[in-house]
């Protein structure tokens, strides 16, 4: 599985830039996710489940541009992309009789989120936790 470096040195390899380059230049519409997604593809950049890494290509792309390799489309949207979790409706409620001696737990286990319902309930404890420090902090 390629990390952000290493895509990062792959597309900076002279034969690579060349294929970015005529990419532009063959379709002047192309949006610069499009142009990841088809770099992945002509490169075989794939994360550990098979997935395309489009947005560690996507950085490195511009990263690239920074270093005045190419010039990328410019972006289609001005507004800043950020992350839209999905949350339940309340606050997860505080855990009660929570032993304060680790050996004191008992049955504990982890369960693996794949489903949107554990999604959710991740989101909403993540999100909480973060929403308590930064109370905190302030």
């Amino acid at each position: 599985m390629p990390t952000a470096s290493s895509i990062k040195q792959q597309l900076f390899e002279p034969e690579n830039v060349k294929r970015v380059i005529a990419l532009l230049g063959r379709d002047p519409e192309l949006s610069r996710q499009g142009l990841a997604k088809e770099i992945c593809l002509c490169l075989g950049l794939k994360d550990g489940k098979g997935d395309l890494q489009t947005a560690t290509t996507s950085k490195a792309l511009r990263e690239l541009e920074e270093e005045g390799l190419w010039t990328l489309p410019a972006p289609r949207s001005s507004t800043p992309r950020g992350w839209n979790a999905t949350r339940l409706k309340q606050p997860v409620a505080a855990p009660a009789d929570v032993p304060t001696v680790l050996e004191e737990i008992k049955g504990l286990c982890l369960i693996e989120v794949t489903d949107q319902a554990h999604l959710r309930l991740w989101n909403e404890l993540i999100i909480g936790e973060r929403e308590r420090n930064s109370e905190t902090d302030h």
